[in-house]
């Protein structure tokens, strides 16, 4: 699996994770440290198939995304989540 993809995967993990008072998440891709926002952009126009597991961890935050669905489609969803927590949380 290319390492965006990987770094993808760790983001929907890190905002799984991420609660409220915490620092915002940062993956590490190619020794660079990326916001979730940032991640997402990687995989914005990539239209190779969402592991199966990464759907169903989509499930437990938010409404599950269908097996078959693009990194790109993931990475949407991801980033509107995430913005949206940032101004629940301002």
């Amino acid at each position: 699996m290319p390492a965006i993809q990987s770094a993808f995967n760790e983001a929907v993990d890190a905002y799984l994770s991420w609660n409220d008072g915490k620092p915002e998440p940062v993956i590490e891709v190619n020794d660079r440290k990326l916001t979730i926002p940032e991640v997402c952009g990687l995989v914005w126009n990539c239209r190779d198939f969402l592991p199966a597991l990464t759907c169903y961890t989509f499930g437990l935050f938010d409404e599950p995304i269908r097996q078959g669905s693009s990194y790109a489609q993931a990475a949407r969803r991801l980033k509107v989540l995430y913005m949206d927590t940032l101004s629940l949380a301002a």
